[in-house]
């Protein structure tokens, strides 16, 4: 399961840097062999034979164009199975090891599950975090504080 998951992550991660790639899985102009050739040609050496035979099957049955909602139906299951909570924590700098951490300290504390921090940088909060856990949010930006405070100096 680790190894798939692995997969499916690398996947998800090649659609998302890649605009023409999931372009080419989305086109039903592209015949389904070329489409195959071309999961074969990125991922043959990168991922598990059992990833590349579901590949296979998809693209056989011409349903390609939903690999991208699979793969991560499959990893939010995988989460669920083994008990993980996908968190996200966005600030306007690169976390170093102690921050994150303490972020997933903080977001083991919420949820009572492992925590996997996905970083996001945005500069436009100005400092602080804003922390997300399931549909919870810990907003302590400067941003939203500013906006407090201008929401309080208008009434």
């Amino acid at each position: 399961m680790d190894a798939i998951r692995d997969d499916m992550v690398l996947f998800l991660d090649v659609c998302e840097v890649s605009g023409p790639f999931r372009a080419v899985l989305r086109n039903p102009e592209i015949q389904s062999h070329k489409k195959l050739k071309v999961l074969n040609g990125i991922f043959s050496t990168k991922v598990n034979k059992l990833t590349l035979e579901f590949f296979k099957i998809v693209v056989r049955k011409r349903r390609e164009s939903h690999l991208i909602t699979i793969a991560k139906e499959f990893n939010n299951l995988y989460n669920i199975d083994q008990g993980i909570q996908e968190t996200h924590i966005t600030t306007t700098f690169e976390l170093g090891e102690d921050l994150k951490s303490e972020f997933e300290k903080l977001a083991h504390e919420i949820s009572a599950k492992k925590p996997e921090i996905k970083e996001h940088i945005d500069k436009d909060i100005i400092g602080g975090f804003i922390l997300t856990v399931d549909d919870r949010q810990l907003d302590s930006s400067i941003r939203s504080k500013l906006n407090e405070l201008k929401l309080k100096l208008t009434n």
